[in-house]
């Protein structure tokens, strides 16, 4: 039952997996690692996954929206994974307006 699920949306899970595996490469941990490798991964996820979306008929509307619910899913990880408070809030104010323009 969910194998068969698995296996009809294995693309989109994969974009996802690879999102996941940005994010955890953006966390703070002691030993820093490049932050461009995980900004890659993250954008690389997002844009997989917007693609994946559009190619069942790419209308100017889902075309949008997925583009600016991934602006908003990338500003929300740089917030969450930025060590200074004030990028934090800078990445929290360019997050909130992907919301303003969708709705």
């Amino acid at each position: 039952m969910y194998w068969n699920w698995v296996t009809e949306n294995w693309t989109e899970i994969s974009a996802l997996a690879l999102m996941a595996c940005g994010v955890w490469w953006l966390m703070p941990r002691t030993l820093r690692l490049p932050k461009i490798i995980g900004l890659l991964l993250a954008i690389g996820g997002a844009d997989w996954l917007v693609y994946q979306l559009n190619a069942s008929g790419a209308s100017a509307q889902r075309t949008l929206f997925a583009a600016f619910a991934s602006a908003a899913i990338l500003a929300a990880i740089l917030m969450i994974t930025n060590r200074n408070p004030v990028y934090s809030a800078l990445c929290l104010r360019l997050q909130r307006w992907p919301f303003a323009d969708c709705f």
